[in-house]
């Protein structure tokens, strides 16, 4: 009986060296050469390869690549992507504001493209020369009507959509709602610019600058809601369900309402309850939550909440721009 024990004892023994043997060496191996990650499903899908940090933009190529992958035998060079930024530029003398501290952390990636970088350098410190860092032709025009503050760039963008951005966005950064009137292509694009500039300010409770001659650019029932948000009476909304949603109304509202997406994130605003955009699927969840950072509390630290990277840039760059507004 004993001599059993005896060898039972020394075979655990033998088992527990054997895999701490194995643990060591598989260790020894795993760690002496870097982990190789594929990125092949992100070709030709730039937002989603920035999602991730093991992954690389490669712009001339269009491709998406792993931060580990051998080059030209060369290796991995860690210093590349800041070859991305303009030394000229980065030069430049601003002053140390929250505004501009923003800015200089996009891309929040901390990789290529730059160009949410330099165009929110050129709207916080109204500089033309950072939209130099801006690569594609379409933003930095755009770049250039927001920082010179002149409509006539917005002209030469193509697409109607990147059109109504660059005049509505060139109104807000400039704080000025007249540069909507420069619309000259679709009516209603005129109308909804002063629609959202107005919106945006009553957002931003800066009710006092939203204009009567401004309300007046609208068809009847935007009038009616863009002069109840001027004077903060729900009344004159009258049963306008797209007026009625700026003011506070219980959840329950939004079950009727012909855009319940948009209403949920209202939901959030009026109630200053950003938990509400948990109850989106993404990626609503993450525009609510951004609606919520630059317009209610106007804090990155719940920007940061956001899961999608390029969304979060976007939003760290309107944060930027309406803490440079004074909001």
């Amino acid at each position: 009986m004993k001599k059993i024990t005896k060898n039972i004892i020394i075979g655990f023994a033998i088992g527990i060296f054997i895999l701490v043997s194995y643990v060591i060496i598989s260790n020894y191996f795993s760690n002496s050469e870097p982990k190789e990650i594929f990125c092949p499903d992100y070709d030709g899908k730039q937002e989603k390869c920035l999602l991730h940090e093991e992954c690389k933009w490669m712009p001339e190529e269009n491709i998406c690549n792993s931060v580990f992958a051998v080059e030209n035998d060369e290796g991995y060079n860690e210093d590349e992507d800041k070859e991305w930024l303009v030394p000229e530029l980065e030069e430049i003398e601003i002053s140390d504001t929250l505004p501009n501290q923003l800015c200089k952390q996009i891309p929040l990636s901390g990789k290529p493209p730059y160009n949410q970088r330099y165009t929110c350098l050129a709207i916080v410190n109204h500089d033309e020369r950072f939209c130099e860092g801006v690569d594609e032709e379409k933003e930095k025009n755009m770049c250039l009507a927001y920082a010179k503050k002149d409509s006539s760039y917005c002209k030469k963008v193509k697409t109607d959509e990147a059109k109504h951005t660059c005049y509505y966005q060139l109104a807000v950064s400039s704080n000025d709602a007249s540069f909507c009137s420069d619309i000259d292509y679709s009516q209603n694009e005129k109308e909804q610019c002063y629609y959202n500039f107005m919106s945006n300010l009553y957002q931003l409770e800066e009710y006092d600058k939203i204009k009567t001659e401004y309300c007046n650019e609208l068809d009847t029932a935007d009038k009616n809601t863009c002069l109840a948000l001027k004077e903060k009476d729900v009344s004159l909304c009258n049963d306008n369900p797209w007026c009625l949603t700026h003011f506070v109304q219980e959840l329950s509202f939004c079950d009727e309402h012909p855009e319940i997406t948009s209403c949920m994130n209202d939901r959030a605003k009026t109630s200053k309850n950003v938990s509400i955009c948990e109850l989106l699927s993404q990626p609503k969840k993450d525009n609510c939550i951004g609606g919520y950072c630059t317009h209610i509390e106007l804090d990155v630290k719940i920007c940061d909440m956001i899961e999608d990277i390029i969304e979060k840039e976007s939003r760290y760059l309107e944060v930027a721009m309406n803490l440079a507004n004074g909001y």
